[in-house]
């Protein structure tokens, strides 16, 4: 509290605003991590689709009998949606770190905000007390004042 004045301290304010943009900035982020975990999502599910239609195709080609060479290629196609697939998974697992550290650092930055708003409103409280204490005390003297005014006395 300013005693000089007897306004609220800007600091608290001012940390109050850094804290909201920090959670502004951190929210910012989970929405583009959680989109990119999304994307990924979509990705690891279209190369397994991909896996099971070639791995069909393999059985029919078995079943047809239509050569080793094109087993070979069909087979050599799976692996390497395999190892896409895994690929995929793993920077999925990845974004998923991501986004779960995002989500504390949000939850820590929203726990900040709440901490500042506090001492704001803490700091504005002391201050309408310290000003109505100040009120009061003038009153008082005022009415100490005006009685002894009319009883005669000289203030001292």
């Amino acid at each position: 509290m300013n005693t000089a004045t007897q306004t609220p301290r800007a600091c608290w304010s001012v940390l109050a605003n850094k804290a909201h943009d920090q959670v502004q900035k951190c929210r910012a982020e989970l929405v583009q991590s959680r989109a990119r975990l999304e994307q990924l999502t979509a990705s690891h599910q279209r190369v397994r689709a991909m896996y099971e239609e070639y791995r069909q195709k393999e059985r029919s080609i078995r079943e047809a009998d239509d050569g080793l060479m094109s087993q070979a290629n069909q087979r050599q196609f799976m692996s390497q949606l395999l190892a896409l697939a895994e690929r995929v998974k793993s920077d999925l697992d990845k974004a998923q770190a991501v986004v779960d550290n995002e989500q504390k650092q949000l939850q820590t930055a929203e726990l900040e905000l709440r901490k500042m708003k506090a001492l704001e409103e803490q700091d504005r409280e002391a201050v309408r007390k310290s000003v109505e204490r100040r009120d009061q005390r003038i009153m008082d003297s005022l009415g100490v004042a005006q009685f002894n005014l009319r009883r005669g006395e000289s203030p001292t």
